[in-house]
Parts: C-alpha cells; sequence; structure tokens
C-alpha cells in the first residue's frame, strides 16, 4: 500500500483542498474521493512524494501534473520529462489514427 496525494474540489462548498490517504491503487483511492462528493482529476492524484516534489519544484503546469510521475534523476530536467511525454503521446495518437485509416 501507498499513501497518495490528491489535489481535489468539494462540490458542495467549491473548496479546494489536499488530501493524503493509505490506498492499495490509485483508481481505488480515486473511486473513494468521487464517491464521497469531491470533483477529482485524476492528473493531480500521485504518490506522495511525487506530489510534494511537484509543488515545490514546478509550477504546477498541467503539463508538468500530467508527464511527472516520479521524482526525476539528478542529472534529468523537467522539461526533458514534459517532452518526452508530449512525444509518447503525439506517438500513440498517430498509431492509433493509422490504425482507423490505413495508408494505401
Amino acid at each position: 500500500m501507498a499513501i497518495f496525494s490528491a489535489w481535489v474540489k468539494d462540490k458542495e462548498t467549491k473548496q479546494q483542498l489536499r488530501i493524503d490517504k493509505e490506498y492499495p491503487t490509485k483508481a481505488k483511492f480515486i473511486y473513494d474521493l468521487k464517491a464521497n462528493g469531491y470533483a477529482v482529476n485524476p492528473d493531480k492524484v500521485k504518490i506522495s512524494k511525487v506530489f510534494d516534489y511537484i509543488l515545490d519544484n514546478t509550477n504546477c503546469t498541467p503539463e508538468e501534473w500530467k508527464y511527472i510521475n516520479k521524482i526525476p534523476a539528478y542529472n534529468e530536467s523537467i522539461s526533458d520529462i514534459i517532452n518526452t511525454g508530449i512525444q509518447k503521446t503525439f506517438e500513440r495518437q498517430e498509431a492509433n489514427f493509422y490504425k482507423k485509416y490505413p495508408k494505401n
């Protein structure tokens, strides 16, 4: 089991808050948060150490939340991680496009 952290919004009060809990999987944590009346962006649910790293060392842009899933090594830059994530997303979208519309 791991400690997960999430940045959520209470649907009733519209208040944003951080929640930390120990769960076996990220999916179960998100499911319970939604069941308890919170709006959850899955990109903003991370293992607690990664969550703290993003808050302390980045500008908290949507790309950083989406592509940083582990604490970078000392020789790895945040921009390299984001660019690699964007490239992989593009390649996956391109592959799906060519499955749907094969080249003749």
